[in-house]
């Protein structure tokens, strides 16, 4: 099983430098493969530009091998040239926007069973802000009340200059389904 990345808010701003980093070990190192899924920015149509800081992030901090996938929405998410790569990738990132279009994404989809592939053969996944909040997606962990074991708590968005914080942890489940 791999690890999860739960990061605040502010993933490209400097304060998650840190934390990137050690998944990027995690994950493998500078050469692993690194998809960046920016379906949640996707309803304000932001989802280029946030992909591309995405890539453009990794990179700084070392990363060689960056993709942005278009996985967008349902659609694209059983598309099985976006799919497919994903089960190969070590660290798969979950950008910010709106959680609830990312649930209703990844919900049983090609896409959805290529990352839990990934992950169950070591892969880091990922995820800042709406790629964080595990708690609004469905078919929860019953002991919890989220889709993360009880033991895993989640991490508070930055609000009023607050700074951005993550944690990595070892992991056994994430579904957004």
């Amino acid at each position: 099983m791999g690890h999860v990345l739960l990061a605040g808010g502010g993933e490209f701003g400097g304060a998650m430098a840190e934390p990137d980093r050690r998944a990027i070990v995690l994950a493998g190192g500078t050469e692993s493969q690194i998809d960046i899924i920016p379906a949640a920015a996707a309803p304000d149509n932001n989802h280029h530009r946030a992909g591309s800081r995405g890539v453009q992030w990794f990179r700084n901090l070392g990363a060689t091998q960056v993709v942005s996938r278009r996985l967008i929405d349902q659609m694209s998410a059983n598309d099985a040239t976006i799919a497919e790569p994903l089960s190969q990738a070590r660290l798969i990132y979950l950008l910010g926007g709106f959680p609830a279009h990312l649930a209703n994404s990844l919900t049983d989809t090609r896409s959805w069973h290529s990352m839990t592939q990934a992950y169950e053969t070591g892969g880091v996944l990922g995820g800042s802000s709406a790629g964080a909040k595990g708690s609004e997606y469905r078919g929860a962990e019953e002991e919890s009340g989220g889709v993360f074991p009880s033991h895993v708590r989640m991490i508070p968005m930055p609000d009023r200059g607050e700074s951005a914080r993550a944690e990595i942890f070892p992991f056994y489940r994430w579904s957004p389904c």
